[in-house]
């Protein structure tokens, strides 16, 4: 009975006391994680020192249970001591690394005892100076040199500062700290590398698009590569190593901004006009949040605490709410929105590794053991397809549009067109109609000058003329030798007989131009050649007529029209062209008969005569028989006049 109490009395003395965790050390050993079996306990701020802890017997041990010491928050708000021995069984001596592996203590003191005695002491962390550590390494790190079959005693007080108390302790040879310790940064420096090109790969691409998604997003990766920097504990070891309120506070800051940045990014992805009210509302109310959160912890100690635990609350919250809408939007049929939903589904993964790290008591930092870093990167890159998988809907959907644009502006065109060549025929049309009009309007005036001046050559012929005869007859039968006349009498009367002569000569000449008779007896060629011999033989300028293809039956209108278009060209050339020899020709081509009329006279001025009488009755005539007039002119190279008729027209 004796014996049951005293193991009672045993095991309850070590449950409230606990025991000394102890740390054997053998000639293999490489590293060994610290947290089962670890003695700790909590105590009111300032209470206990290193020498009250050191001295004290009956002090209120606890012992973990687990190979991690995660404490709660009743247990945080107070300082934290741990203890454990280190004893070297080996026959060497052992050059030793204890790293705490977590970058975000605030305050952490490290007393290294051998009997009773203080061989070495430290006190580091986020409110300190980077350069108090004893090993300049990005978590907190300390060496312990041990001889063979020596042992010594580690304890270290913490204080979080509102932060959730995770102690991952491992105790490392050396040389395996060393191999450790360059592995881990390698792979962060690959994760770093990653985050820091994304964010500047799309800073470019802002620059070339302009579109403002790039540009939130290239801020949020940028917010995001630093806030990953300093928990791992890289800024404060490169970046800002000696600022140590910036040290402390970064991490919450940075966190809130990329909150802030990656929730405008979300809004510029998504777009205004597809969110409602109260969606981009809500989304808002979160982006004030995370500034207030900034303005926090820019504040006091207690402001400070009370931002980090408002921060905690929110940032599960950011990335399940980021999953959401882009589940919402993608049943929405918004198609950018697909690899945003496995982005923040990856992201999801790395808040759930830090949630198995921390309540798994996995021994390693729960900010970068590789669950957590893997999920953030594939995340960010993920985001990044997301954005350029936007850009290209976007850009097939504009092109889409633009092609339906094209299409309509392209029916419309031949919508105009097809109008414009309606008006443009109804136009034609009826110029074409009055063109003809007008020109049955000039060949009737033509008909009807023609009428006019063959009623008034026969009136000339029948009455002008007979009387013209008769008054020859009469005069000659006047019998001058009965008269007695003198010589200049005579002289009179034979003025008169030849004055009746030339009056008769010139009524017969003025009679044949206004109804030629040969014309009519003999047709066009033959009366043309007539008239060019005629000319020929009284006139300075001598004509040649040339003749192609015209052995064929004329219209009597036709060829009367003709003629009086030569005629014309051939009075202008006699009148004006001042030429010794010009040329007439007279073809038949298909469907139309070509007159050429050229002279090596003065020539003319076009621009100044092209408006002459003698032109515009020309070209009045030449329309009036649907035909064409050319007329080309140098001045002191002569005159060429080309008209052409069309058959058809008398057919």
């Amino acid at each position: 009975m004796k014996r049951y109490l005293f193991l009672l009395f045993f095991l309850s003395a070590k449950i409230l006391f606990g025991a000394e965790t102890k740390v054997y050390l053998d000639s293999s050993f490489l590293k060994i994680q610290i947290g089962k079996g670890l003695n700790y306990f909590s105590t009111a701020k300032g209470q206990l020192q290193i020498e009250q802890i050191r001295d004290a017997k009956n002090l209120p041990w606890k012992v973990s249970a687990d190979n991690l010491l995660i404490l709660t928050e009743n247990d945080y708000e107070n300082d934290l001591w741990i203890s454990f021995k280190i004893l070297n069984q080996s026959s060497q001596v052992q050059s030793l690394i204890l790293e705490l592996n977590n970058s975000l203590i605030n305050h952490v003191e490290y007393y290294l005892v051998s009997n009773n005695k203080i061989l070495r002491s430290n006190i580091c962390g986020d409110a300190y100076a980077f350069w108090f550590r004893p090993i300049a390494y990005r978590n907190p790190s300390y060496p312990i040199l041990l001889s063979n079959n020596d042992s010594v005693r580690v304890f270290m007080k913490f204080d979080l500062g509102g932060r959730k108390i995770h102690i991952p302790l491992t105790l490392y040879r050396e040389e395996a700290f060393l191999e450790h310790a360059v592995d881990k940064e390698l792979d962060l420096g690959f994760y770093y590398g990653i985050l820091a090109l994304i964010s500047v790969l799309f800073f470019y691409l802002f620059y070339l698009i302009k579109d403002r998604a790039f540009l939130y997003f290239a801020y949020y990766m940028g917010l995001h590569t630093l806030l990953q920097l300093g928990i791992s504990g890289v800024a404060s070891a490169r970046l800002w190593p000696n600022f140590p309120y910036w040290a402390d506070r970064s991490i919450a800051i940075l966190m809130s901004l990329s909150i802030a940045a990656g929730l405008e990014f979300v809004i510029e992805f998504i777009g205004k006009v597809n969110f409602k009210k109260w969606q981009l509302r809500s989304i808002q109310v979160f982006q004030y949040m995370a500034l207030f959160i900034v303005l926090l912890c820019f504040g006091t100690e207690y402001t400070y605490y009370i931002g980090v635990w408002v921060l905690y609350k929110i940032i599960p919250l950011f990335y399940f709410g980021m999953f959401l809408i882009a589940m919402v939007f993608y049943i929405r049929k918004y198609l950018p929105a697909r690899i945003f939903i496995l982005a923040f589904f990856a992201a999801i993964v790395s808040i759930s590794g830090i949630l198995y790290s921390t309540y798994g008591r996995i021994h390693e930092n729960v900010f970068t053991n590789n669950m957590v870093v893997y999920g953030e990167m594939f995340k960010c890159i993920l985001l990044g397809f997301a954005l350029l998988d936007r850009l290209r809907i976007f850009k097939e959907e504009k092109e889409l549009a633009q092609l339906q644009v094209i299409q309509q502006l392209s029916e419309l065109n031949t919508y105009k067109e097809n109008v414009n060549n309606e008006l443009e025929e109804k136009v034609n049309q009826k110029s074409r109609e009055l063109i003809e009009k007008q020109n049955e309007v000039n060949r009737a005036l033509i008909y009807g000058e023609e009428k006019e001046r063959k009623r008034v050559a026969q009136e000339l012929h029948d009455g002008m003329g007979s009387l013209l005869s008769t008054l020859r007859l009469n005069a000659e039968s006047i019998d001058l030798s009965t008269k007695n006349l003198n010589k200049q009498e005579a002289q009179a009367y034979q003025n008169v007989l030849e004055m009746i002569d030339m009056a008769c000569t010139e009524l017969r000449n003025i009679s044949h131009n206004m109804l030629p008779a040969e014309i009519e007896l003999f047709g066009l060629i033959p009366t043309l050649k007539g008239l060019v011999r005629k000319i020929n033989d009284n006139g300075n300028t001598q004509f040649v007529l040339d003749v192609f293809d015209m052995d064929w039956e004329m219209d009597k209108q036709l060829e009367l029209n003709v003629y009086r278009i030569l005629l014309e060209l051939v009075n202008n050339v006699i009148k004006h062209a001042k030429s010794k020899q010009a040329t007439i020709q007279i073809m038949r081509g298909e469907n139309l008969i070509s007159l050429i009329v050229a002279d090596e006279g003065v020539g003319f001025d076009m621009i100044t005569q092209k408006n002459g009488i003698g032109l515009f009755n020309l070209k009045s005539r030449t329309e009036a028989l649907n035909g064409k007039i050319s007329i080309d002119s140098t001045i002191g190279k002569g005159t060429t006049v080309i008209i052409q008729i069309p058959i058809n027209t008398y057919e």
